[in-house]
């Protein structure tokens, strides 16, 4: 029955995308998820992105974007994409770790020490991670960026023996921030996305990993007091699409979507890159004078206002935070990526 299903899978997916004909475009509507606020960088380019695909289509070709996490967290989302509710989504690590797992080892902590590294070592395997995410039945249309983590915690930060104390969240299907948390000695407060905002306004959890401009975009910023000034590490994302949907296509709208997945995923990931920073200085204004984030993600402050009551921007031990991520590399190789690709991968980084 199982392979049955696999069998026809696919058909189905084809199907359910009504109107497909032979013809150059022919009224097709793909349906794109994503956890992204309605506000945010991500759902504005993703706007732009659906907009100039259909007036590059004459209007025969649409995307309806379901943002804000209205079709589930990213787990969901996925398994949606593989029966034909939805065709295309634009995901975080989380998301792509359900499609290919291997991806998850740009995001785990202390690899790269710039962007400009990681983009190194993910334009190395593209290739290699397109080809596991076919075989999935998955279509890897482009890379893109949440940002640079940091800690954002309501008591401070600055070693790894501070996190026994906090109540961290962990997305439930992330391995690598429970990773973190476990082997910082903390425990996680595991759940998704969608039920962290009540999380921090009712004390569940008082502290959480993620870019800045994610934590202002979901409004978790306010609920903390305390920034770690050094990152942990990549935040990445992707834009995916069912590989039976993507086959159903005319070969006219498949070049369309390669053409406006590479131009607007390349766009998002240099504003997403320039918002990052643009908003980690902004948090660290209200406190201190001459916020600046250096290329490796650092914040460095200037003298504390007067009467200024938060953020309070911490300085991290360097060293013991190392050792901490390392033990995190090791203990999800072979589990979550192959020890080759982290070894391929850390040479690249270097």
């Amino acid at each position: 029955m199982k392979n049955l299903q696999r069998t026809l899978l696919p058909l189905i997916v084809a199907v359910a995308i009504l109107g497909i004909s032979n013809t150059a475009f022919a009224g097709v509507k793909l349906k794109l998820a994503s956890l992204a606020p309605a506000k945010s960088t991500w759902t504005k380019y993703l706007k732009k992105m659906a907009k100039e695909f259909e007036e590059k289509t004459g209007g025969e070709v649409t995307i309806e974007l379901f943002v804000a996490g209205v079709q589930g967290d990213e787990k969901e989302v996925i398994e949606k994409v593989k029966t034909g509710q939805l065709h295309m989504a634009a995901i975080t690590a989380v998301g792509l770790g359900k499609i290919v797992s291997d991806a998850l080892v740009f995001q785990v902590p202390g690899l790269f020490s710039t962007p400009a590294k990681m983009d190194k070592a993910r334009k190395a395997v593209a290739g290699e991670l397109s080809a596991k995410a076919e075989a999935e039945g998955f279509k890897l249309l482009g890379w893109s960026d949440v940002g640079p983590n940091y800690y954002f915690t309501n008591n401070p930060v600055t070693k790894p023996s501070d996190l026994k104390a906090a109540k961290m969240w962990v997305w439930t299907d992330d391995p690598i921030a429970q990773s973190i948390v476990r082997n910082a000695g903390g425990s996680g407060r595991p759940m998704g996305v969608p039920s962290v905002t009540a999380a921090l306004a009712n004390g569940k959890v008082d502290g959480y990993i993620t870019s800045p401009l994610a934590a202002a975009s979901l409004r978790w910023y306010n609920r903390t007091d305390h920034i770690m000034a050094q990152p942990i590490s990549m935040g990445i994302g992707a834009l995916v699409m069912s590989k039976p949907a993507y086959d159903a296509l005319s070969d006219n709208t498949k070049a369309v979507i390669a053409e406006m997945s590479k131009k607007w995923t390349k766009k998002l990931t240099s504003k997403v890159r320039k918002d990052n920073k643009k908003t980690l200085k902004l948090m660290a204004a209200g406190a201190y004078e001459g916020a600046a984030v250096d290329k490796a993600g650092t914040l460095t402050v200037g003298a504390r206002k007067a009467g200024a009551k938060k953020p309070t921007v911490t300085q991290g031990d360097a060293a013991a935070w190392n050792a901490v991520y390392v033990k995190v590399q090791n203990e999800l190789a072979g589990k979550v990526y192959s020890k080759a690709l982290l070894n391929k991968v850390r040479k690249l980084g270097k």
